[in-house]
Order: structure tokens, then C-alpha cells, then sequence
């Protein structure tokens, strides 16, 4: 995976099979509501943790519908995450999709939000090596080098600046 640093992980405890999880997500010092919702959505790759193809990529390409009944989000929450069933992956493009839905809920159990139909799309290898291609290192040119080297007394020229004249 990627890392975008500790605010992208607010998951405090977790709980899946291979349908559905839940999690007790909490927000860091100044993270954004993103960092939540991404938090959420990561609950997926638990859920596949739990199943034969837990070794794929996934890219989320699609969302049926997002209703919010409170934002900002509160600093705790919980997720809970369904997949679909099998079957239901022919509702997108019959190219595979892994879809689920997730329901938002502050600690009192009352709803905050829903996201319904959130489509992740099976990645080749060979189709992120597209996506996102090794950039060779370049080596480092120095074309600049600072450094202070003093004079010897008695190396200043004729056309130097005497130590009396200013500059």
C-alpha cells in the first residue's frame, strides 16, 4: 500500500470476517474528515484479509450514492462495512468489481452517514507499473560546491582591496 502518514490511520479497533467488519475509528489532532472516510474505506481490505484473493490491488472507481447526516464528523466513530454478495458484482460492469456498503454511526449507535455501492477495481501488476512507473534515480550533479577556503597573510594582489579601503 501507500503510506500517507499516521492521519490516514485512525483505525482503533477492528473487527471482520470475510462479508463484514467493523471499526472503532478515531481522528488525530487536526486530521481532516477524509482521513476518516479513508479510514472507512480500509475496512475493505480487511474483510478481504479474510478470503482467498486477499493478495490484490484494488482501486476505488465508483460510488452509488453518499449520504451524510452530520459533517463535520465527530473525532470517534464507528464503520460498518458489507460486501455485496457475488452475485450483485454484475450490477457494475461485469468486469469484476468488488462493491460494499458502509454505514457511519457515532458511539451511540446513531446513524451519521451511509455510503452505498463504493466499487473497487481488481489492478494487474502490469497495470500499475502503467499507472505509476518507476522513475529511475538520477545521480545528483554537483554543479555548485560552497566552502570557505582562507587566505594565506600576504596573498592579496596589487588590484586587491587593501585592508584600510571599503568595499
Amino acid at each position: 500500500g501507500l503510506d500517507y502518514g499516521p492521519c490516514y490511520k485512525p483505525i482503533q479497533q477492528l473487527r471482520a470476517n470475510s462479508q463484514q467488519a467493523e471499526a472503532l475509528l478515531c481522528r488525530l489532532d487536526g486530521a481532516p474528515d477524509r482521513c476518516l472516510l479513508d479510514g472507512c474505506f480500509q475496512l475493505v481490505a480487511s474483510v478481504l484479509a479474510h478470503q482467498e484473493e486477499a493478495a490484490q490491488l484494488l482501486l476505488p472507481v465508483g460510488l452509488e450514492a453518499v449520504q451524510m447526516q452530520r459533517w463535520p464528523l465527530p473525532d470517534q466513530l464507528r464503520c460498518r462495512l458489507r460486501m455485496r454478495p457475488a452475485n450483485a458484482l454484475t450490477g457494475a460492469d461485469g468486469k469484476g468489481h468488488l462493491i460494499a456498503d458502509l454505514t457511519l454511526l457515532d458511539l451511540e449507535g446513531v446513524v451519521l452517514g451511509v455510503v452505498e455501492g463504493l466499487q473497487l477495481r481488481r489492478i494487474t501488476r502490469s497495470l500499475l507499473d502503467l499507472m505509476l512507473p518507476v522513475v529511475p534515480e538520477l545521480p545528483q550533479a554537483r554543479m555548485l560546491e560552497d566552502g570557505w577556503t582562507p587566505l594565506a597573510p600576504g596573498s592579496l594582489t596589487e588590484w586587491s582591496l587593501g585592508a584600510e579601503e571599503s568595499i
